[in-house]
């Protein structure tokens, strides 16, 4: 049942490629558990505009669809870098303009929320300050455009515990670059682009609140120029590196999250541009063939776990001019994770409980044993000493089972159907209270005697009517005469 359960799941996942995948996503989940397939310098692939614009097929693509098809492939992580063009934002990659401004990329987000309110979309922002000289202008049309009419409420400000449950229906925006007033989203700063592990874990998100939780630990992986002999190998292993980390986090509570950005992203090939090394759309291609594929060559060989947020060059295609890819393979696979991951996820919440659960059964079991013990020195006192024996053996019994199941727990076999024997021990507390009380009963009935009449022919019984052929050196013991009578023995060393 639990396998058709999964399987529904990833179909259901499949399924839900086109639209609303998040919507199988669990309310309280993290934001920072959650995979999320990205895409790289996502408005290239709305073309390229103005007199630079001629130059963006050959060196500035990096996506083959719009915005609005990523969307529509899965794609939840927007990568735009927006700069000043007259009295607005233009989205440019380096200093090609692409076909598309900040406001209608905002829009078309905007729009596909409001028609699929179960999900969300995260945004990396960065001025690209090539595009206009470092433009004093860009903060305040920044705000502008974030202040506008149906964006505004679709923001939400970090915080390192955000939830999907916060996020739906809703875009963070996660900028790079320091602003004199709080846009909105979360300030990343300790940015690495280069491969130093210390310093890719220095990175650091802030929002515009306050308390504990306005702060969270970014980890990044933005290796870029991979054109040189031996970079693509360089890059692939940062990948897997991050991967390592983000995948076998542990996220208990809000004090365990770190924030993870991988870029699958970078540039293999290069051309002399009036006297320039400069990246090509080719490089892209060719790089996103091999960190794409090492990516899905690491998600078939690990474990589900969270991948943060990852963004690709040529997301949403498999093919792209003669270079293979992968990319909507990849996007895909990402989606998949989530729901392997939170199924995993779901399982050993259960499987936490149901070891809570156990172990609440088995302390009621010493319970009713440190009851029945207290219970028979109180209303046993004569034949207590007999009872102890078996006492402790119950003990050790009840202490074996617990043993037993929390060896399955630590080595996670542990399943909901495991449980703990209480049938024979609770039977055996009943038939030691049973044969107390028939013993103390006995014994109130027949006297006690110090010493046993051995000058009188006799045969001996414990207090279980079980016949004694040599007596104990110390106990209690039943004594019957040939004439029928009987009597209670204290046999003292």
């Amino acid at each position: 049942m639990k396998h058709f359960l999964l399987s529904l799941l990833l179909l259901l996942a499949t399924a839900a490629h086109a639209d609303d995948w998040q919507a199988l996503l669990p309310d309280d989940a993290y934001i920072a558990e959650v995979s999320l397939p990205g895409t790289h310098d996502s408005a290239t692939g709305s073309g390229f505009s103005g007199f630079l614009g001629a130059f963006g097929e050959s060196y500035a693509r990096t996506q083959d669809i719009d915005i609005a098809r990523q969307w529509a492939t899965g794609i939840r992580a927007f990568d735009l870098r927006p700069c000043v063009s007259g009295t607005s934002l233009q989205i440019n990659h380096g200093i090609i303009p692409t076909a598309l401004s900040f406001d209608d990329a905002l829009a078309t987000l905007r729009d596909s929320l409001v028609a699929h309110p179960t999900e969300f979309v995260v945004i990396h922002l960065l001025h690209e300050t090539d595009g206009d000289s470092n433009s004093p202008d860009f903060e305040t049309l920044l705000h502008q455009s974030l202040q506008a009419e149906g964006i505004k409420e679709r923001l939400v400000d970090f915080r390192r515990d955000l939830t999907v449950a916060d996020l739906r229906g809703k875009m963070l925006i996660l900028y790079r670059n320091a602003y004199t007033t709080h846009p909105a989203g979360g300030e990343m700063s300790g940015w690495a682009g280069y491969i130093d592990w210390n310093a890719q874990r220095r990175g650091s998100i802030r929002g515009g609140g306050t308390g504990t939780m306005n702060t969270a630990t970014l980890y990044m992986q933005d290796f870029s120029n991979t054109s040189a002999d031996g970079a693509v190998d360089t890059k692939c292993q940062a990948l897997r590196t991050m991967l390592d980390f983000s995948t076998r986090q542990t996220i208990s509570t809000s004090a365990d999250i770190v924030w993870v950005y991988n870029f699958a992203s970078a540039y293999s090939l290069v051309a002399n541009l009036f006297g320039n090394s400069v990246s090509t759309s080719n490089g892209y291609r060719d790089n996103a063939t091999y960190t794409h594929t090492a990516i899905i060559d690491y998600m078939n060989t690990h474990e589900a776990g969270p991948m943060g947020i990852i963004l690709m060059d040529y997301a949403g295609v498999d093919q792209s001019g003669d270079y293979a890819t992968r990319g909507l393979e990849l996007t895909r696979l990402i989606i998949d994770n989530n729901t392997r991951y939170f199924a995993r996820r779901a399982q050993e919440k259960l499987i936490a409980a149901h070891w809570e659960a156990l172990q609440a059964e088995v302390q009621r079991l010493v319970d009713l044993r440190t009851e029945l013990r207290r219970e028979l020195r109180e209303q046993c006192p004569d034949v207590y000493d007999d009872f102890s024996s078996r006492l402790t053996q119950l003990y050790t019994a009840i202490i074996a089972e617990k043993s037993r199941l929390k060896k399955l727990y630590e080595a996670g076999t542990l399943t909901l159907d495991d449980a703990v024997d209480s049938a024979p021990l609770e039977a055996e507390i009943e038939a030691i209270r049973q044969d107390a009380h028939a013993a103390q009963e006995l014994a109130i009935a027949l006297g006690i005697s110090d010493t046993p009449e051995t000058e009188a022919p006799a045969v001996y019984y414990n207090l279980r009517g079980e016949r004694i052929h040599q007596l104990p050196t110390s106990g209690i013991v039943i004594r019957r005469t040939p004439d029928g009578k009987s009597r209670k023995v204290i046999l003292r060393p």
